[in-house]
């Protein structure tokens, strides 16, 4: 292998620093953001879709009128297409609310009403690629998932590779 493929050396104090750093940065910037304050498998899902590709502002705006008005998968499998669009007005791609749809009535009807916790399962829902199943992993079923979004990966960077370029998400897991 080259030198400059060569992965960093992850010394225990380097990992130490970093994780410290990272904690003390989330402590000081944290966002207070609703779907943070919950464990429902559903109310996360809706985050997780309305969060891709969409500002986290504009998503605050919107998350907790979506699951006031669609309190749960049933719900939402129920609702009319149209109505599921009216309340998705403003957060853009209407393709994921469409899916976010298709997703409720694919686990109200296969998934007996229960979000699946397997990546497979997950990643057979419409609208759910491989950052948006490891997400829901870790944040709905708390189980170690590596999840890599543009904030992450620029951390990691910048921590672990600050004289190189061109780094691919391989190298960062």
């Amino acid at each position: 292998m080259r030198e400059e493929n060569r992965p960093p050396v992850l010394s225990p104090s380097r990992v130490r620093t970093f994780r410290q750093r990272i904690r003390r940065h989330y402590r000081e910037n944290r966002r207070d953001l609703p779907w943070r304050r919950t464990r429902n498998p559903y109310r996360i899902f809706v985050s997780e879709i309305m969060l891709q590709q969409t500002q986290v502002g504009r998503v605050s705006a919107k998350y907790g009128e979506f699951v006031k008005r669609f309190p749960d998968f049933r719900a939402l499998a129920q609702a009319p297409l149209h109505e599921v669009l009216t309340a998705w007005q403003g957060l853009g791609y209407n393709r994921r609310a469409v899916a976010l749809k298709k997703t409720a009535v694919r686990v109200i009807e296969e998934f007996g009403g229960r979000l699946p916790s397997s990546e497979r399962e997950l990643r057979s829902l419409p609208g759910v690629g491989k950052y948006t199943a490891a997400a829901l992993i870790a944040f709905v079923f708390n189980k170690p998932a590596v999840v890599i979004e543009t904030n992450v990966r620029r951390v990691f960077v910048h921590f672990f590779f600050e004289d190189r370029e061109g780094i691919g998400d391989a190298e960062i897991i």
